[in-house]
């Protein structure tokens, strides 16, 4: 089978499974430039993160045989980075369960686009939006970007997270409360956003 473009994400795993090289490719070509995206979100080492997406592809290729059918290659693969990145940048300490939940970097920079802004109030408001998220622990503010930025479900990221589904809407409504309550304005602000993006 040749890689083909058109081919869904299952299809070319399960390709990938059966010695297609086309398929591995088709795979690294996906999903590169967002895993890059994401590792950068763990740490500022570019290099670490590259090394790390690179292992990853090695390794699913030299264990393509025993790898087994997976629901969303998406999340396997952002699964398998983070903890890849997590292992190499705290000397093979694991974050596994919500007690450690906090103690790593999560360096999103929330950024709304600005050109549906019109006024210069808006623009504060942005930054103050900006600035009020990127307060929130690292938990917190990881669960909004995979919810909002990555348009994940609360099933997926509690299965790239290790966590519990209703632990996970846990820390979604925390978030937010802590927008609605403190933040009246950029929290409106960011539901606008989340409308329209």
């Amino acid at each position: 089978m040749s890689f083909k473009s058109e081919l869904s994400d299952s299809e070319l795993w399960e390709a990938l499974r059966e010695d297609d090289a086309d398929a591995f490719s088709g795979l690294i070509k996906t999903y590169s430039r967002f895993l890059i995206n994401y590792g950068r979100k763990f740490t500022a080492d570019h290099e670490l993160v590259k090394d790390c997406i690179q292992d990853l592809f090695a390794d699913i290729w030299l264990y393509r045989k025993s790898l087994s059918r997976v629901t969303s290659t998406h999340t396997y693969l952002l699964v398998s980075l983070r903890r890849k990145i997590l292992r190499a940048s705290q000397s093979g300490h694991i974050l596994l369960n919500e007690s450690e939940a906090d103690s790593y970097p999560f360096m999103v920079t929330f950024s709304v686009q600005e050109q549906w802004l019109e006024t210069e109030t808006e623009q504060l408001q942005l930054q103050q939006l900006n600035h009020v998220i990127n307060a929130l622990p690292a938990r917190q503010k990881e669960v909004l970007y995979l919810k909002f930025y990555q348009n994940l479900s609360h099933y997926e990221i509690a299965e790239l997270l290790d966590m519990q589904y209703q632990s996970v809407s846990n820390l979604i409504q925390r978030a937010l409360a802590h927008l609605r309550k403190n933040w009246r304005e950029e929290f409106t602000l960011l539901l606008t956003f989340c409308l329209i993006h």
